[in-house]
Protein backbone atom coordinates (compact mmCIF):
# COMPACT_ATOMS: atom_id res chain seq x y z
CA UNK A 1 0.00 0.00 0.00
CA UNK A 2 1.43 3.42 -0.90
CA UNK A 3 1.92 5.96 1.84
CA UNK A 4 -1.51 7.55 2.49
CA UNK A 5 -0.49 11.15 1.91
CA UNK A 6 -2.26 13.65 -0.35
CA UNK A 7 -0.90 16.93 -1.67
CA UNK A 8 -3.53 19.64 -1.90
CA UNK A 9 -2.75 22.47 -4.33
CA UNK A 10 -4.62 25.71 -3.61
CA UNK A 11 -4.79 27.61 -6.88
CA UNK A 12 -6.51 30.56 -5.21
CA UNK A 13 -3.54 30.87 -2.86
CA UNK A 14 -1.17 30.79 -5.82
CA UNK A 15 -3.14 33.55 -7.51
CA UNK A 16 -3.15 35.59 -4.29
CA UNK A 17 0.62 35.24 -3.89
CA UNK A 18 1.21 36.23 -7.48
CA UNK A 19 -0.94 39.33 -7.05
CA UNK A 20 0.88 40.15 -3.80
CA UNK A 21 4.26 39.91 -5.51
CA UNK A 22 3.01 42.16 -8.30
CA UNK A 23 1.82 44.80 -5.83
CA UNK A 24 5.20 44.70 -4.10
CA UNK A 25 7.03 45.37 -7.38
CA UNK A 26 4.61 47.43 -9.49
CA UNK A 27 7.34 48.56 -11.89
CA UNK A 28 8.37 45.02 -12.82
CA UNK A 29 7.10 42.15 -14.87
CA UNK A 30 6.47 39.09 -12.72
CA UNK A 31 7.29 35.63 -14.00
CA UNK A 32 6.10 32.30 -12.64
CA UNK A 33 9.06 29.95 -12.30
CA UNK A 34 7.79 26.36 -12.42
CA UNK A 35 10.51 23.79 -11.87
CA UNK A 36 10.49 20.01 -12.07
CA UNK A 37 6.94 19.78 -13.41
CA UNK A 38 5.68 21.85 -10.46
CA UNK A 39 7.75 19.69 -8.13
CA UNK A 40 6.16 16.59 -9.56
CA UNK A 41 2.54 17.70 -9.19
CA UNK A 42 2.02 18.66 -12.83
CA UNK A 43 2.19 22.04 -14.49
CA UNK A 44 -1.47 21.65 -15.46
CA UNK A 45 -2.45 21.69 -11.77
CA UNK A 46 -0.82 25.05 -11.04
CA UNK A 47 -1.46 26.82 -14.33
CA UNK A 48 -4.82 28.36 -13.39
CA UNK A 49 -3.36 29.91 -10.28
CA UNK A 50 -0.45 31.44 -12.18
CA UNK A 51 -1.94 32.33 -15.53
CA UNK A 52 -1.96 36.06 -14.76
CA UNK A 53 1.87 36.04 -14.68
CA UNK A 54 3.69 37.97 -17.38
CA UNK A 55 5.57 34.85 -18.38
CA UNK A 56 6.53 31.32 -17.37
CA UNK A 57 10.09 30.16 -16.81
CA UNK A 58 10.70 26.42 -17.13
CA UNK A 59 13.52 23.93 -17.46
CA UNK A 60 12.02 21.28 -19.71
CA UNK A 61 10.86 21.37 -23.33
CA UNK A 62 8.09 18.88 -22.63
CA UNK A 63 6.60 21.20 -20.03
CA UNK A 64 6.81 24.07 -22.49
CA UNK A 65 4.84 22.04 -25.04
CA UNK A 66 2.21 21.18 -22.45
CA UNK A 67 1.94 24.84 -21.47
CA UNK A 68 1.30 25.78 -25.10
CA UNK A 69 -1.39 23.10 -25.26
CA UNK A 70 -3.06 24.85 -22.31
CA UNK A 71 -3.39 27.82 -24.70
CA UNK A 72 -0.71 29.90 -23.00
CA UNK A 73 0.39 32.34 -25.69
CA UNK A 74 2.65 34.52 -23.58
CA UNK A 75 6.42 34.26 -23.11
CA UNK A 76 8.03 31.00 -22.04
CA UNK A 77 11.67 31.11 -21.00
CA UNK A 78 13.90 28.02 -20.79
CA UNK A 79 16.03 28.79 -17.74
CA UNK A 80 18.91 26.52 -18.74
CA UNK A 81 18.53 27.06 -22.44
CA UNK A 82 18.94 24.28 -24.97
CA UNK A 83 20.65 21.03 -24.06
CA UNK A 84 21.39 20.08 -27.67
CA UNK A 85 21.30 21.76 -31.06
CA UNK A 86 18.02 20.19 -32.18
CA UNK A 87 16.22 21.81 -29.22
CA UNK A 88 16.39 25.05 -31.18
CA UNK A 89 13.88 23.59 -33.66
CA UNK A 90 11.36 23.26 -30.83
CA UNK A 91 12.14 26.79 -29.68
CA UNK A 92 11.37 28.04 -33.17
CA UNK A 93 8.16 26.05 -33.42
CA UNK A 94 6.81 27.02 -30.01
CA UNK A 95 8.24 30.55 -29.93
CA UNK A 96 10.28 29.91 -26.81
CA UNK A 97 12.79 32.29 -25.30
CA UNK A 98 15.95 30.64 -24.01
CA UNK A 99 18.94 31.36 -21.84
CA UNK A 100 22.44 31.27 -23.32
CA UNK A 101 25.11 30.47 -20.76
CA UNK A 102 27.76 28.51 -22.68
CA UNK A 103 29.86 29.06 -25.79
CA UNK A 104 28.46 25.80 -27.19
CA UNK A 105 24.93 27.23 -27.17
CA UNK A 106 26.16 30.19 -29.22
CA UNK A 107 27.69 27.76 -31.72
CA UNK A 108 24.39 25.92 -32.03
CA UNK A 109 22.58 29.19 -32.69
CA UNK A 110 25.07 30.17 -35.37
CA UNK A 111 24.25 26.98 -37.29
CA UNK A 112 20.49 27.07 -36.71
CA UNK A 113 18.23 27.71 -39.70
CA UNK A 114 15.16 29.71 -38.73
CA UNK A 115 12.79 32.18 -40.39
CA UNK A 116 12.17 33.97 -37.09
CA UNK A 117 15.14 35.20 -35.02
CA UNK A 118 15.19 34.08 -31.42
CA UNK A 119 14.81 36.07 -28.20
CA UNK A 120 17.68 35.04 -25.92
CA UNK A 121 18.77 35.83 -22.39
CA UNK A 122 22.53 36.07 -21.94
CA UNK A 123 23.49 34.91 -18.46
CA UNK A 124 26.38 36.15 -16.37
CA UNK A 125 27.87 34.20 -13.49
CA UNK A 126 27.95 36.94 -10.87
CA UNK A 127 28.78 34.69 -7.93
CA UNK A 128 26.25 31.84 -7.87
CA UNK A 129 28.77 29.67 -9.76
CA UNK A 130 26.20 27.45 -11.43
CA UNK A 131 25.65 28.68 -14.96
CA UNK A 132 26.77 31.66 -16.98
CA UNK A 133 29.70 33.47 -18.50
CA UNK A 134 32.29 35.05 -16.25
CA UNK A 135 32.37 38.85 -16.28
CA UNK A 136 35.64 38.69 -18.22
CA UNK A 137 33.99 36.62 -20.98
CA UNK A 138 30.60 38.33 -20.92
CA UNK A 139 31.24 41.11 -23.44
CA UNK A 140 32.74 38.70 -25.92
CA UNK A 141 29.73 36.38 -25.62
CA UNK A 142 27.38 39.33 -26.13
CA UNK A 143 29.32 40.46 -29.22
CA UNK A 144 29.09 36.99 -30.76
CA UNK A 145 25.33 36.83 -30.17
CA UNK A 146 24.78 40.35 -31.44
CA UNK A 147 26.43 39.43 -34.75
CA UNK A 148 24.12 36.47 -35.40
CA UNK A 149 21.12 36.91 -37.75
CA UNK A 150 19.45 34.08 -35.80
CA UNK A 151 19.21 36.34 -32.74
CA UNK A 152 16.65 39.12 -32.35
CA UNK A 153 16.57 40.70 -28.89
CA UNK A 154 19.20 39.99 -26.24
CA UNK A 155 18.21 40.40 -22.61
CA UNK A 156 20.72 40.14 -19.80
CA UNK A 157 20.31 38.10 -16.67
CA UNK A 158 22.12 36.81 -13.63
CA UNK A 159 21.35 34.67 -10.59
CA UNK A 160 22.05 36.49 -7.34
CA UNK A 161 24.02 34.43 -4.85
CA UNK A 162 22.79 36.63 -2.00
CA UNK A 163 19.66 38.60 -2.77
CA UNK A 164 18.92 39.23 0.90
CA UNK A 165 21.88 41.51 1.56
CA UNK A 166 23.28 44.70 0.02
CA UNK A 167 26.54 42.99 -1.00
CA UNK A 168 24.72 40.38 -3.06
CA UNK A 169 22.79 42.85 -5.15
CA UNK A 170 25.50 45.49 -5.53
CA UNK A 171 27.14 43.14 -8.07
CA UNK A 172 30.35 44.92 -9.10
CA UNK A 173 30.79 42.03 -11.54
CA UNK A 174 27.86 43.38 -13.54
CA UNK A 175 29.60 46.70 -13.98
CA UNK A 176 32.68 44.90 -15.19
CA UNK A 177 30.73 43.07 -17.88
CA UNK A 178 27.91 45.60 -18.24
CA UNK A 179 25.91 45.88 -21.44
CA UNK A 180 23.01 48.25 -22.04
CA UNK A 181 19.79 46.80 -23.40
CA UNK A 182 17.71 49.27 -25.40
CA UNK A 183 15.50 49.72 -28.43
CA UNK A 184 17.03 51.89 -31.14
CA UNK A 185 15.00 54.64 -32.79
CA UNK A 186 14.29 52.39 -35.77
CA UNK A 187 12.36 50.02 -33.53
CA UNK A 188 14.53 46.94 -34.06
CA UNK A 189 15.06 45.08 -30.79
CA UNK A 190 18.81 44.66 -30.37
CA UNK A 191 21.56 45.19 -27.87
CA UNK A 192 24.00 47.70 -29.30
CA UNK A 193 26.09 49.51 -26.71
CA UNK A 194 28.37 48.61 -23.84
CA UNK A 195 27.42 50.66 -20.79
CA UNK A 196 25.59 50.20 -17.52
CA UNK A 197 23.64 46.92 -17.48
CA UNK A 198 19.93 46.44 -17.46
CA UNK A 199 19.78 43.05 -15.86
CA UNK A 200 17.00 40.76 -14.73
CA UNK A 201 17.99 38.85 -11.61
CA UNK A 202 16.54 36.68 -8.89
CA UNK A 203 17.25 34.19 -6.17
CA UNK A 204 14.80 31.50 -5.14
CA UNK A 205 14.39 32.66 -1.54
CA UNK A 206 15.10 36.35 -2.13
CA UNK A 207 12.25 38.12 -0.42
CA UNK A 208 10.07 40.58 -2.28
CA UNK A 209 10.88 43.54 -0.07
CA UNK A 210 14.59 43.09 -0.74
CA UNK A 211 13.99 43.07 -4.49
CA UNK A 212 11.85 46.20 -4.61
CA UNK A 213 13.44 49.06 -6.50
CA UNK A 214 16.58 47.14 -7.43
CA UNK A 215 18.28 46.72 -10.78
CA UNK A 216 16.13 43.84 -11.96
CA UNK A 217 13.38 44.56 -14.48
CA UNK A 218 12.07 40.99 -14.48
CA UNK A 219 11.08 39.30 -11.22
CA UNK A 220 10.54 35.62 -10.60
CA UNK A 221 7.70 34.44 -8.44
CA UNK A 222 8.27 30.83 -7.51
CA UNK A 223 8.75 30.13 -3.82
CA UNK A 224 6.56 33.10 -3.00
CA UNK A 225 3.75 31.44 -4.92
CA UNK A 226 4.17 27.85 -3.80
CA UNK A 227 5.01 28.98 -0.27
CA UNK A 228 5.20 25.66 1.48
CA UNK A 229 8.81 25.90 2.65
CA UNK A 230 9.23 29.61 3.36
CA UNK A 231 9.88 30.61 6.96
CA UNK A 232 7.33 32.28 9.19
CA UNK A 233 9.12 35.62 8.95
CA UNK A 234 8.72 35.65 5.18
CA UNK A 235 5.02 34.85 5.57
CA UNK A 236 4.57 37.90 7.80
CA UNK A 237 6.67 40.07 5.53
CA UNK A 238 5.01 39.48 2.17
CA UNK A 239 1.64 38.12 3.34
CA UNK A 240 1.75 34.97 1.27
CA UNK A 241 -0.65 32.06 1.57
CA UNK A 242 0.41 28.39 1.51
CA UNK A 243 -0.13 27.08 -2.00
CA UNK A 244 0.60 23.44 -1.18
CA UNK A 245 -0.44 21.37 1.81
CA UNK A 246 0.36 17.72 2.56
CA UNK A 247 -2.42 15.73 4.21
CA UNK A 248 -1.92 12.35 5.88
CA UNK A 249 -5.14 10.55 5.00
CA UNK A 250 -4.61 7.90 7.68
CA UNK A 251 -4.17 10.49 10.44
CA UNK A 252 -7.19 12.39 9.15
CA UNK A 253 -9.33 9.26 9.35
CA UNK A 254 -8.09 8.46 12.87
CA UNK A 255 -8.76 11.98 14.10
CA UNK A 256 -12.23 12.05 12.59
CA UNK A 257 -13.15 8.81 14.39
CA UNK A 258 -12.64 10.36 17.84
Amino acid sequence: MPRPVEALIHTQALAHNLARARRATPDARVWAVVKANAYGHGIERVFEGLRSADGFALLDLDEAERLRRLDWRGPILLLEGCFEARDLEVCSRLNLWHVVHTAEQIEWLSSHKTHTPHRVFLKMNSGMNRLGFTPAAFRSAWARLDALPQVDEISLMTHFSDADGPRGIALPALQEGGVQHHRPAGGQHRVRTLAQPRIGGARGLGRVERLRGRAARQRRQAVQALAFDVGAHAHRTVFIHPGLRAVDRKSTRLNSSH
